[in-house]
């Protein structure tokens, strides 16, 4: 696509990751056309989904078949059908890493969407009186009537003691090319690990089981700590938060909503599939597990660490990976602080409208920034199809039944 100085589009999205196409995909069926679209990312479609999932090995997704950015839940099964697959697995059928990522690829093409892409960032974002402007880094300014974003302004969330050693947020510390000390964020497998080598993993949701897996599988020895103890769940939520605690999350005031988010994920967990994988390599002696685990002691001697747990014995490991989880920073997404400022915020998370629309603005906001009205599943794909819903009436005709409760007075 060419980039003219000044531009006009009816709507512009930043990101282009599965909230992105989520929200495309519902807007398809109220008329929306790709013609319509702009969608900018520096980044191809997907980019940062596929490459945490080629990173870390992972073979599934933690969501059910249902789940998925077609606003038809039967969809993503009516397309492995389609193409003889039977890629679902667990009770509540996970489809594989390959199966999703080729049904996102059809809805990109089949939608028309993948051509709307353009590779720049976005710079700013202003309001005007029927729409917004918004910068690009090749110096057009694009004029529109809707701005959706569908970024993930997070930071790794980082211990202090690993700050004191070294470790950055965008960087890791590395020897001989490999994570020594890292977040989650800075680790690939198929780089970071060798057979034999000695691993701690410091966490105790998903992705520290992830970690652990994939580097027992290369042959590493694997070590797992976590302050509290291994939980055993499905989604990253409780069912009930797509139901009866979902509507009460809507009734309860602002105030009160992030205690509420923060209770509902309670400091991860892990699917019963990966925490039994666990579980087995732990009785066979090909893995050690540490629960209600405290690190007292980090010093790096060489390039190894020594680290004492509990005020035990030390160990002595190659690399220490955090599998400590991330933050909302909406500084990771500097273009929309001035339009957030007229949102306000309570513990980072915006203020919305019911359609999910910064006050005053037509700047509508998915994902992790809007927690407060989503609640605790904004940031997976179950969070995109509800802020796919909130915002269809802004757009055309709203569904004419919504899949998930919404506040009283909300389309």
């Amino acid at each position: 696509m060419n980039h003219p100085a000044h531009a006009s589009v009816r709507i512009v999205v930043a990101g282009a990751g599965p909230h992105a196409l989520t929200i495309l995909q519902y807007l398809a069926t109220v008329g929306v056309q790709p013609a319509e679209v702009m969608v900018v990312d520096p980044r191809p479609w997907l980019a940062a989904w596929r490459s945490r999932f080629t990173a870390h090995d992972i073979p599934m997704l933690r969501s059910s078949r249902v789940h998925h950015p077609h606003p038809d839940p039967h969809a993503l099964m009516e397309y492995a059908r389609s193409k003889g697959r039977s890629e679902f697995y667990d009770g509540i059928g996970r489809p594989s890493s390959g199966l999703f990522d080729d049904f996102c690829d059809h809805l990109l093409d089949a939608g028309g969407w993948r051509v709307r892409h353009v590779a720049v960032a976005v710079r700013h974002v202003r309001s005007t009186q029927d729409g917004c402007e918004v910068d690009l880094s090749t110096g057009t300014t694009l004029t529109c009537q809707h701005v959706i974003v569908a970024v993930n302004p997070v930071r790794a969330d980082l211990p202090a003691w690993a700050v004191a050693h070294g470790l950055q947020r965008r960087r890791a510390c590395e020897v001989a090319g490999r994570v020594s000390l890292g977040h989650g964020d800075h680790v690939e497998l198929s780089r970071d690990v060798t057979a034999g080598q000695r691993v701690l993993v410091v966490g105790g949701g998903l992705t520290a089981a992830q970690l652990a897996l994939g580097a027992a599988r290369r042959g590493a020895e694997v070590t797992m700590a976590h302050r509290s103890v291994f939980r055993a769940r499905d989604l990253d939520v409780e069912p009930t938060w797509l139901g009866r605690d979902l509507e009460a999350f809507h009734r309860a005031s602002v105030g009160r909503r992030p205690a509420l988010l923060a209770q509902a994920r309670g400091g991860g967990s892990i699917p019963p599939r990966e925490l039994g994988k666990l579980r087995r390599m732990l009785r066979r002696g090909g893995m050690r597990i540490f629960e209600q685990a405290r690190l007292t002691t980090i010093e790096q001697r060489g390039e190894r660490w020594v680290v004492s747990l509990n005020d035990e014995g030390a160990g002595s490991y190659d690399s220490v990976w955090l599998a400590t989880g991330h933050r909302m920073d909406v500084a990771e997404a500097g273009f929309l602080t001035p339009v957030l400022r007229r949102a306000g915020s309570r513990r980072g998370l915006a203020t919305l409208g019911h359609d999910l629309r910064i006050p005053g603005t037509w700047v509508h906001v998915s994902g992790g920034l809007a927690g407060l009205q989503i609640g605790p599943t904004c940031r997976t794909l179950i969070g995109a199809r509800m802020a796919a819903e909130r915002m269809l009436p802004m757009f055309g005709e709203p569904m004419r039944a919504c899949q998930y409760p919404g506040p009283t007075g909300a389309g």
